[in-house]
């Protein structure tokens, strides 16, 4: 990478990162209404999206930063079975080398009729694009949804955020209430840049 192709990636994460953020949040708000919230986990909670909605959750990463109350893997909880009745993993999926053990692991800490949700990069695009290699795994929305299906939770709702037809010089140069209106522009799943899937663990849950 050139110093210039630097800067313009500098500017592209600061300007269209902002409001992916604010899509975000406004995305698992929408999700957790009306849940119970009293007992959250943040998995790989970064700036820790929970906290920002009000949200008084354990937040747990691999590193130590600002914010983690726990560090911790992803992949083994150090949690009692059934302990929360809100999960959101955001962004942290894609990351694991080991993403069903850590999947069944989530659904372990989870309370019967709790609550988990993830988002994740589209793996159709981003394996297309090739530009992240610090994903270890990636998944298509169908995949995924299918997979939290076969391991016992009922899918609820999958929601998406779009960028696919708008490059980065495009949607640098839009206005910011385009910017917002594009990012909620409802497609298909197959073209959305992030998914974001809401699953519960139903008392039928099979044993895993």
């Amino acid at each position: 990478m050139d110093h210039k192709t630097g800067i313009d990636e500098v500017k592209w994460i600061s300007d269209f990162g902002v409001f992916f953020h604010a899509r975000r949040l406004e995305i698992l708000k929408s999700m957790i209404i009306g849940e119970h919230t009293e007992s959250a986990l943040d998995v790989g909670s970064g700036s820790g999206l929970l906290s920002s909605l009000g949200i008084n959750s354990v937040s747990f990463d691999v590193t130590p930063h600002s914010g983690v109350t726990l560090v911790a893997s992803a992949e083994a909880l150090p949690f009692r079975d059934s302990s929360f009745s809100l999960i959101f993993a955001g962004e942290v999926i894609e990351h694991l080398r080991h993403p069903k053990r850590a999947l069944r692991d989530w659904i372990r800490v989870l309370k019967t009729d709790g609550t988990l949700i993830i988002s994740t990069p589209n793996g159709i695009l981003v394996r297309v694009e090739g530009n992240r290699l610090d994903h270890i795994f990636t998944f298509s929305p169908n995949g995924l949804e299918e997979g939290l299906r076969g391991l016992g939770l009922s899918v609820e709702s999958i929601r998406t955020i779009y960028t696919g037809l708008f490059g980065k010089r495009v949607f640098r140069f839009l206005p910011k209430r385009s910017k917002m209106s594009i990012l909620r522009f409802p497609v298909p799943r197959v073209l959305s840049y992030d998914i974001f899937i809401k699953s519960r663990k139903e008392r039928t849950v099979k044993a895993i």
